[in-house]
């Protein structure tokens, strides 16, 4: 016997819970949350207020959390070729050198300056192929028309 029949997606079986339902161990704890977390905060803040450091940081870090990124402020010149490049990588590691950037940032900026040479790499490398294009198309024209005139009939010409 086959293990599927014709039109049976799931083999015979139960597709299984559908999608977004909870089992029922979940939907019980989470109906138990909500019932105690108004509870649970009251004693979370009492216990901050009376100075349980651990209680106020899970507060703190819900209230503030911490920013996933930050600007960062770093003068680089304008980026026209690999000369200008070479400056705003150098810059980098001198600001780092120096404690005036953190390695991550530094790690950020330059991942961001090695982007924008792929870009700009990609851009030059497709301007220079449009343009050994154009010139094959026209070397090409040349070579057909040079062709044609040699292999057209000779002008005769009568006295």
């Amino acid at each position: 016997m086959p293990p599927f029949k014709p039109g049976n997606q799931f083999g015979g079986k139960s597709p299984g819970r559908p999608r977004g339902t909870r089992d029922r161990v979940c939907a019980r704890l989470d109906k138990r949350a909500e019932d105690d977390a108004l509870r649970v905060l009251q004693s979370l803040l009492t216990a901050a207020i009376n100075g349980d450091v651990p209680a106020a940081k899970v507060i703190a870090d819900r209230v503030w959390p911490v920013p996933k990124g930050v600007f960062i402020k770093i003068e680089l010149p304008f980026l026209a070729n690999a000369k200008d490049v070479e400056k705003a990588s150098a810059r980098i590691i001198d600001e780092l050198a120096n404690g005036r950037l953190r390695s991550d940032e530094a790690e950020a900026i330059h991942a961001a300056l090695r982007r924008h040479v792929e870009i700009k790499s990609g851009l030059a490398t497709g301007e220079l192929l449009e343009a050994l294009e154009a010139r094959l198309a026209e070397v090409e024209r040349d070579m057909a028309a040079k062709e044609r005139a040699e292999t057209a009939a000779p002008e005769i010409s009568w006295p």
